[in-house]
């Protein structure tokens, strides 16, 4: 990891060689957690709705995901 003055982590990288197996499904729902304390990180630090930063949350991935797949859906499989 390499740390910034100010001692925080300016980057940093996990690698978590199939440690959920091939099915995707448990991707997503690592994912969700990762919201969903980010999510309550925010309530509890800044009073942000936990609804307000899932929202946004959403949105900032779906518009990656676009970017790098050409979706035009509002979901990843197409099915709105």
């Amino acid at each position: 990891m390499k740390y910034s003055a100010s001692g925080l982590v300016r980057d940093a990288v996990v690698t978590m060689q199939d440690l959920f197996g091939p099915n995707a499904h448990n991707w997503g729902m690592v994912l969700a957690d990762v919201g969903m304390h980010i999510a309550r990180m925010r309530l509890e630090k800044d009073g942000i709705p936990e609804i307000e930063t899932l929202q946004a949350l959403e949105e900032g991935y779906r518009g990656r995901m676009s970017e790098q797949f050409d979706i035009q859906h509002r979901s990843l499989t197409g099915r709105n």
